[in-house]
């Protein structure tokens, strides 16, 4: 069981970092934040799995021991006054401890090296959290750049045709003055009114 939940964890840890490595994750920072969120969880998952283990590991290498000292101490007490079989279960015994450390010393070997591979997925989260942070602060700085690049087109459309039409009636107003300065009688009349 525990073999199977390591194995998943692995296997889901490995894929995220295939996508964010090869780039599928880049690019969007709601999914680099998703992407660090989902590290965090799975890194957290992997830790507590690793040290469950190492913790039945350490159980099971304490019962080998105790099995161990007890199987010695019985061959001695029925050998009790036979000198070379006490020799003989006196290297039997000090073998079975020197392969009991050695599997406890690359089990601790293991666990520190998969505790390591946690923590560099640590690392890669708050890189990506903070990659995603930086993305977001890009977007923000982007957004803020086009929407004062289109208020102030607008502000200058706004003028433009404020001019245009001040222009307009410029021209309007220096048409009718023409206009009235070539027909005399209804330039009269408009005078007088």
């Amino acid at each position: 069981m525990m073999k199977k939940r390591i194995g998943w964890v692995c296997t889901a840890v490995s894929l995220l970092v295939s996508l964010a490595s090869s780039g599928c994750v880049g690019g969007d920072a709601r999914v680099e934040m998703a992407t660090a969120n989902l590290l965090d969880v799975a890194n957290d998952s992997l830790a507590q799995t690793l040290n469950e283990y190492h913790h039945d590991i350490e159980a099971a290498d304490m019962r080998r021991e105790q099995s161990i000292i007890i199987a010695f101490t019985r061959r001695i007490a029925g050998a009790a006054r036979d000198t070379d079989a006490i020799e003989q279960h006196t290297r039997d015994f000090q073998t079975a401890l020197a392969k009991l450390r050695a599997d406890t010393q690359t089990e601790w070997n293991r666990h520190a090296t998969a505790i390591e591979n946690v923590n560099t997925l640590r690392e890669m989260a708050t890189t990506l959290r903070k990659l995603a942070v930086e993305s977001l602060s890009l977007e923000d700085e982007t957004k803020r750049y086009l929407t004062d690049a289109l208020v102030q087109l607008k502000d200058n459309r706004v003028r433009n045709a404020a001019k245009r039409k001040t222009a307009s009636a410029s021209k309007e107003r220096r048409l009718k003055r023409t206009l009235l300065g070539l027909v005399p009688s209804f330039a009269g009349r408009k005078e007088g009114k």
